[in-house]
């Protein structure tokens, strides 16, 4: 069963976008805000897995059980977190058997633990920025035109549908190296592109939502996205991760960008693609 099938409920009607959320708290204080990342984004079966530090042991139950309740949500489970770490929080979301893990921004947990986690995951996983949380209304989502674009866009798409976003922004990124040899038709050539994506978005399951298809050209695939959601002021992007590839879209994202990160997992590259992937730099930007 493809992703974009799991996204839909009996019947063809859309269906939530994840159906097992775990919540990694592992500050010393109580985080509210990252409490209200997962009841926005959770459909109900929620699990948040603390580092049980004395100033979040005492009010945790009761903060969740209000965010949830605001919602109309049951009360998320409860458990410890071994370690205040992302290794800790991976395991976490395999015993939930998760399909999303939310976090703060792992840079403050060691050299190397953005990579890590966006490299990795056991499951989907958005990294939430510092600061309070207004809401999710606008959405970026950069795609692929094919199968794996497909999912990553129903997800996008069943994620508006969830926090009752405004916009969705779907974003095709494309670098003409030729453009530097020799006089390319730039009009023609937007022109042509935008069609393609107008024909993907025809057979994308985006019903009830509000998508703005925009191509977007740049020499790198993270600098388009994080143009068009400053310029946007989108609150969430979504990109994609094949298990086994290099997370450079994903991780320069949060290096350069103050929106949130959403990065959906997609099925794993063959062997001998996850090599060359690698080995050797891709000569066009794609999403990972």
């Amino acid at each position: 069963m493809s992703g974009v099938e799991r996204l839909t409920e009996p019947g063809g009607a859309p269906g939530p976008a994840f159906h097992r959320v775990v919540l990694a708290h592992m500050a010393q204080e109580l985080d509210c805000d990252l409490l209200d990342y997962a009841a926005l984004l959770s459909p109900g079966e929620a699990t948040i897995a603390a580092y049980p530090a004395d100033a979040v042991v005492k009010s945790l139950a009761a903060t969740a059980r209000r965010s949830f309740a605001a919602r109309g949500l049951p009360s998320p489970k409860l458990r410890g977190l071994s370690e205040p770490g992302w290794e800790a929080a991976f395991e976490a979301a395999r015993e939930a058997n998760s399909d999303l893990l939310i976090m703060r921004d792992p840079r403050s947990l060691g050299n190397g633990a953005l990579f890590r986690v966006l490299e990795g995951p056991p499951s989907s996983v958005c990294l939430a920025p510092a600061g309070p949380l207004a809401g999710i209304r606008r959405i970026v989502a950069g795609v692929t035109l094919d199968d794996l674009g497909l999912e990553v866009l129903a997800h996008a798409a069943a994620v508006y549908r969830s926090v009752g976003a405004q916009e969705l922004i779907v974003v095709h990124a494309h670098f003409n190296e030729a453009a530097f040899y020799w006089d390319v038709d730039e009009e023609k050539t937007n022109e042509r592109l935008l069609l393609n994506l107008m024909r993907f978005l025809a057979r994308a399951p985006v019903s009830r939502v509000a998508c703005t298809p925009v191509v977007a050209e740049g020499p790198e695939v993270h600098g388009v996205l994080a143009r068009v959601a400053e310029e946007s002021g989108a609150d969430l992007v979504v990109v994609g991760h094949r298990q086994g590839a290099v997370p450079r879209i994903a991780a320069r994202l949060m290096e350069d960008g103050p929106a949130a990160l959403l990065q959906v997992s997609l099925p794993p590259l063959p062997g001998i693609q996850r090599f060359l992937r690698r080995v050797f730099p891709e000569p066009v930007p794609k999403f990972n």
